[in-house]
């Protein structure tokens, strides 16, 4: 799979991404893939959210970390 896959983004939200979900117990992590053969040159974008508590923080700090992010590929 990690052959003809590429891994494009990473983003390790940790506990307490979801609302629905309470407690310690659940670790998340998210990804995305495109399915094409990785170049050479290929450098993964990744986001390590652990260190806050909410949901709702969480998703702010993604949002704002993705936008930051587009406008580096864009200079």
């Amino acid at each position: 799979m990690l052959r003809d896959t590429t891994i494009e983004t990473l983003a390790h939200l940790g506990p307490g991404a979801f609302a629905e979900i309470s407690g310690e117990v659940v670790n998340i992590a998210l990804f995305t893939l495109a399915k094409s053969v990785p170049s050479n040159e290929h450098r993964l974008t990744a986001f390590r959210l652990i260190g806050t508590k909410s949901p709702q923080e969480k998703d702010r700090l993604l949002r704002e970390s993705i936008k930051v992010e587009a406008e580096v590929i864009r200079v």
